[in-house]
C-alpha cells in the first residue's frame, strides 16, 4: 500500500471518529447530560461567569427580602403598616401557596439583575446585546433552585456566541422548611387564640426558631428564624402577622 492510500485511510478514520464524537455530543446534550456552560466559547466565558454571579447574588437578597416581607416583593393590601402581611384574618386563612412565592423570588430577580449587570459596561472588550430577564424559581425543603432566561449576544472579534439561559443556580435556604412551619402554624389556629404548644413543637421539630409578638390588641407578628440558612453571614427570617 502506497503513501497516499494510508493518508487517505487516515483521513477517513479521523473524520469517522470525530462524526461518532460529533453524534455522542448530541445525544448527551439532548439528554442534558451536558451542561450549557461547557459548551460556551472561551471568548464568552467570562461574561458567562459575571452573569452566574450575578443571579446568585441577586437570587440571595430577593429570597432574603421576599422572606422578610412575608413571601411577598410587592405588598399585599391585607398588611401591616410595616407591610408584614396577614396569614390569618378575621377567621380567614390569607396565606399565600408556596407557587405564588416562587412568583415574588422570581419577579425580584426579573427586576433587579439588570442592575446587577450594568448592561455590561466593564466588558469593553465584547460587543455585548441583550434581551428580557425572564426568571423561574422552584422552592425546595432545603434549597431554592433558580433558572433564568436571559438571550445575550457575546461577539468579539470573529466569534459569535449567544447565550440564552443560566440553570439550576442553587440557593441554600430552607425556605420549604420555614414555609411549611408557617403553614402548620396557620391550621392550627383557632378563633379561641394560638397554640403555642403547638408552635414551639413545630420549632424543635424543624430546628428553627419561632417569635411571636404583640402587634396590637387583636394582632400578633410571628418571626421564624433558621440559622441553617445563612449567607454572608445574615440568617434567614420569614414574617407573618395574624389577626385573632
Amino acid at each position: 500500500m502506497n503513501s497516499k492510500n494510508k493518508k487517505s485511510q487516515v483521513t477517513i478514520f479521523i473524520i469517522i471518529a470525530l462524526a461518532i464524537i460529533a453524534v455522542v455530543l448530541l445525544f448527551f446534550v439532548a439528554r442534558g447530560d451536558v451542561k450549557q456552560d461547557e459548551l460556551i466559547s472561551p471568548e464568552a466565558e467570562e461574561v458567562h461567569s459575571f452573569v452566574m454571579g450575578c443571579i446568585e447574588k441577586v437570587g440571595a437578597e430577593a429570597i432574603y427580602s421576599v422572606g422578610a416581607g412575608g413571601g411577598y416583593y410587592f405588598i399585599p393590601e391585607l398588611s401591616t403598616e410595616e407591610g408584614i402581611p396577614y396569614y390569618y384574618y378575621d377567621g380567614e386563612n390569607k396565606m399565600p401557596t408556596k407557587a405564588e412565592i416562587e412568583e415574588q423570588i422570581s419577579q425580584y430577580i426579573d427586576a433587579d439583575l439588570f442592575f446587577c449587570t450594568e448592561g455590561f459596561i466593564d466588558f469593553t472588550d465584547y460587543e455585548i446585546t441583550y434581551d428580557e430577564i425572564k426568571t423561574q424559581t422552584t422552592i425546595n425543603e432545603e434549597e431554592i433552585i433558580i433558572d433564568v432566561n436571559y438571550p445575550i449576544k457575546i461577539k468579539k472579534e470573529n466569534s459569535t456566541t449567544i447565550i440564552e439561559d443560566f440553570n439550576n443556580i442553587e440557593i441554600p435556604v430552607r425556605l420549604g422548611i420555614v414555609y411549611d412551619s408557617a403553614s402548620e402554624i396557620i391550621q392550627q389556629q383557632t378563633n379561641d387564640g394560638i397554640c403555642l404548644s403547638c408552635t414551639s413543637d413545630e420549632a424543635t421539630a424543624n430546628d428553627l426558631y419561632i417569635n411571636i409578638f404583640d402587634y396590637d390588641n387583636n394582632t400578633l407578628i410571628f418571626t421564624i428564624t433558621d440559622e441553617n440558612s445563612m449567607i454572608n453571614n445574615q440568617t434567614f427570617e420569614f414574617n407573618f402577622a395574624v389577626r385573632v
